[in-house]
């Protein structure tokens, strides 16, 4: 402790009077004050020098500036989260209220709003009551404090003349400060007191209202309670003279009754003798009418059972006609098999005649070798030549490889064809057992709701069995037109393979029989018009297939495009739908009075003129968008044909090539026959190439018939499936004769409802007609005959769903059937372009071995 807290603390045990109080009394207050220099732990009022004391009050008063700051800052955080969590709960009741608001009926809502606003005046009285009072409490507070701070001052003054007195002034202080808290917390006790004695008013006066209205109620009843009393000794009082009136009546009527009895008897006697006789009428009516119900039941069952035969037999004769169909599919596979089975020996013929030709090959190796003193130039001439027509056998090699896998691909696929053939031939089986099976099966007499479930079991059945019948069509156009493929492809490979022969039998007899006749610089161009022509040729193909490829992806696109847009007018459509339709509100409490109305009857709201303008450039951006892309696709179109029209052009130019290396040699054949005895020797190789061009014009021959084959084929195949679209439209005729007898139905069973009373009005006629102990009765039978519309109704909307759902089978059938046509018309259209294409080059195959017999000539 320092010296500067020893002195103050021995000036602060002294009791000596403090003499600058009294010496400065003007000054009084600032000197007074806990701030002032007295107070401070200066050494001195002139200095301005501190000591620890007072940097310890310094550092002090900053923390807790510092801790206040930061309770601040957090009450302020409490408070706004406080006030965000208000302001979001206040936003979630005010959307609830309006989704309330949405649902209720005008009282509802006023009724609502009432008591919303006794609500609020309510809490705003409470509130207004707590803030005076909370006003008045704090001005007492006030007041009590300021008397004790003045209270306080005059006790200062007081201890400045004389410490005595001082110190009797604190006393009298403290016993008035004493005095004045216990007032205060008298006061407080007593505010509490009659808070509590007004909330106890409240609630007094509360239940003395509550007792009031229980009081008028009791009061009420009591009044209601006396009155009927008094009704009841009235009712009373006119029930007993009516029974005296009732005992002197019965008192007359016995004796009227016992003179009537014995009149009564008589008269009963003779209407039991009538009776007798019109029972025995009414037996023998009644049997006669139980006969000819019997008779006119058996008669309708006769009839349904017919109907039924004839369904059958229409079924029956339907599986015989898609097994007819199936009849040519399978002589087209045995077609196929012996088409493959010709490829095959074809095959076997290329090998062995590259098998000869290689053989020719070595056999002019051989005569090269044992020519008389070569000429170095010749030798290299002629090891040149042998090497291109061991590349020209080698590339013959990897084409017949080839040729020969498509062979065995052609092969699985006719494999596969075969599997599903039988596969269909099977369920085909199976349906006609079933068919049998339904014949075998006995007929029974249902009632009219069983007679409509078997007329829709039977409906269900004939479309499933139409909808076999169509899949095993579309199975079989399927396998059809994979067979057609496969024949086009073989006859396609077969045409190349061709082509590759007759220009390798070209080269081999140029190689062969030209030798020396051909100069060496029209061989090479010759040779080189070859190259640029073949490679002009594999560019025109690559163009052609980009181009196609090209096309296929911009229809892709062009069709995924469309989808989008229908997507999307479906979706704005039913979004319009769902903005402008404001008369279906969902209403829980009380509905509307059209809530009840059926769809069909109300009117829609008319649209607005900006949504049918947007729709309508929607509509026109949409077409010009699908008149580009369909003229893009057309240049696609043209861009392929030119392709073709390219390959065209390159293939006559390799024509054209070979026309000019087979030009030449007649010119210098003559003038060259005697030049050496070695040609002599060479004659034989071209009656070898006179057989072989008789040999490829035979298979020109062979060609054009497969040619003819195939357009029979495909003239089988046409009338295939027009007898397909017969049985289809047959088909269908039956699926609409079963809906308007399923109508004819519906029709008479909504007579039948219209003619049968309600159940209300059959109530109200057995109440009108009998007396009342019956009606227990007539309830059991309105329930029963309301179960019995029920099940009516159930069954109704059971057959027009049904037959919903057998349209929506028709039209997807009929969507199908419009696909399949549609690709067969683009398959007929191929094969057509197939057939013109493999007649041009059947055409040039027939030409080429006749140009190469003429040079060999």
């Amino acid at each position: 402790m320092s010296l500067v807290g020893v002195a103050i603390g021995q000036v602060g045990a002294t009791e000596t009077p403090d003499l600058s109080r009294a010496d400065y009394p003007a000054n009084r207050s600032r000197r007074g004050s806990i701030s002032s220099s007295r107070f401070s732990s200066r050494l001195s009022r002139c200095s301005s020098v501190r000591d620890e004391v007072q940097s310890l009050d310094e550092f002090l008063r900053k923390q807790r500036v510092i801790r206040y700051m930061q309770e601040e800052r957090e009450r302020g955080n409490r408070s706004k989260l406080l006030r965000e969590e208000h302001d979001a709960w206040v936003e979630f009741r005010d959307q609830e209220r309006t989704e309330r608001l949405k649902y209720m009926t005008e009282q509802e809502i006023v009724e609502l709003l009432q008591r919303e606003a006794d609500e609020v005046s309510r809490e705003k009285k409470t509130t207004e009551q707590s803030h005076l009072r909370a006003s008045e409490d704090a001005q007492r507070r006030r007041q009590s404090v300021i008397e004790m701070r003045r209270q306080q001052e005059d006790t200062v003054l007081a201890r400045r003349k004389s410490e005595v007195q001082a110190d009797e002034a604190r006393r009298a202080a403290e016993r008035e400060s004493a005095a004045k808290e216990e007032a205060v917390a008298e006061a407080e006790r007593v505010q509490l007191a009659s808070k509590e004695l007004r909330d106890c008013k409240e609630e007094l006066t509360a239940k003395c209202k509550q007792l009031e209205g229980e009081l008028a109620e009791a009061k009420a009843a009591t009044t209601q309670a006396q009155r009927s009393q008094k009704r009841a000794e009235e009712n009373l009082a006119k029930e007993q003279a009516k029974a005296e009136k009732m005992r002197a009546t019965k008192a007359a009527n016995q004796q009227t009754n016992d003179k009537l009895a014995k009149e009564l008897e008589e008269v009963r006697m003779q209407h039991a003798a009538v009776e007798a006789e019109k029972k025995k009428g009414d037996v023998a009516m009644a049997q006669a009418l139980r006969d000819v119900a019997r008779k006119e039941k058996e008669l309708e069952d006769l009839k349904r059972h017919n109907e039924e035969l004839l369904a059958v037999q229409e079924a029956q004769k339907a599986a015989t006609e898609a097994k007819l169909r199936a009849a040519p599919s399978r002589d087209e596979l045995s077609a196929l098999k012996e088409a493959l089975a010709k490829e095959k020996a074809a095959r076997s013929e290329a090998e062995s005649e590259a098998a000869q030709v290689r053989a020719q090959v070595e056999a002019l190796q051989q005569q090269v070798a044992a020519a008389n003193t070569p000429d170095p130039q010749q030798e290299t001439e002629n090891a040149r030549k042998m090497k291109a027509v061991a590349d020209d056998a080698r590339n013959a090699q990897v084409e017949l490889r080839k040729e020969r896998q498509a062979r065995e691909r052609a092969e699985a696929d006719a494999a596969e064809a075969k599997v599903a053939l039988a596969q269909e031939q099977a369920a085909r089986e199976r349906a006609e057992k079933e068919a049998q099976r339904a014949l075998a099966v006995p007929v029974q007499t249902p009632a009219p709701a069983k007679k409509a479930e078997a007329d829709r079991k039977k409906l269900a059945e004939a479309e499933r069995k139409l909808e076999e019948m169509r899949g095993a069509k579309a199975r079989d156009e399927e396998e059809l037109n994979a067979v057609k493929s496969a024949l086009v492809k073989a006859h396609e490979d077969l045409e190349k393979e061709a082509a590759a022969r007759s220009q390798f039998e070209q080269l081999a007899s140029q190689a062969v029989a030209a030798e020396d006749r051909v100069p060496k610089e029209e061989l090479y161009e010759t040779r080189k018009k070859l190259l640029k022509a073949q490679k002009e040729r594999d560019a025109a193909r690559k163009d052609a297939t980009s181009a196609q490829q090209n096309s296929e992806r911009e229809l892709g696109a062009l069709k995924a495009w469309c989808e989008r847009l229908q997507e999307q007018l479906r979706q704005q459509q039913q979004q319009q739908a769902i903005q402008t339709d404001d008369e279906f509100t969902p209403r829980t409490s009380t509905p509307t009075p059209h809530s009840r109305t059926p769809r069909a009857v109300r009117k829609l709201p008319p649209k607005d003129f900006a949504t049918a303008q947007r729709q309508d450039e929607e509509k026109a951006a949409n077409e010009q968008r699908i008149r580009e892309l369909e003229a893009q696709v057309a240049g696609l179109q043209d861009d392929l044909k030119e392709s073709q029209e390219q390959e065209e052009k390159a293939l006559a130019v390799a024509a054209s090539a070979i026309k000019a290396a087979q030009a030449p040699t007649p010119m210098t054949h003559p003038s060259s026959s005697n030049a050496s005895p070695s040609r002599a020797q060479r004659g034989a190789p071209t009656k070898e190439q006179r057989a072989r061009g008789k040999a490829a014009k035979d298979k020109g021959d062979t060609a054009e018939k497969e040619n003819a084959e195939v357009r029979s084929k495909y003239d089988d195949l046409l009338k295939l499936q027009k007898q397909s679209d017969a049985a289809l439209k047959s088909a269908e005729k039956q699926v609409e004769e079963q809906h308007k007898r399923i109508a004819q139905l519906e029709a008479e069973l909504q007579e039948k409802a219209a003619r049968s009373p309600s159940p209300r009005q059959a109530v109200l006629e057995t109440h009108q007609t009998e007396p009342i102990a019956v009606a227990a009765a007539s309830a059991s039978d309105t329930s029963a005959l309301e179960e019995r519309i029920k099940e009516l109704e159930r069954s109704l909307k059971d057959e027009r769903a049904a037959r919903v759902a057998a349209e929506k089978q028709i039209e997807e059938l009929k969507k199908r059937a419009a696909a399949a046509e549609a690709e067969a018309k683009k398959a007929k259209e191929a094969v057509v372009k197939a057939e013109e294409k493999y007649g041009a080059s059947g055409a040039g195959a027939e030409s080429k071995p006749k140009k190469a017999k003429s040079s060999c000539c």
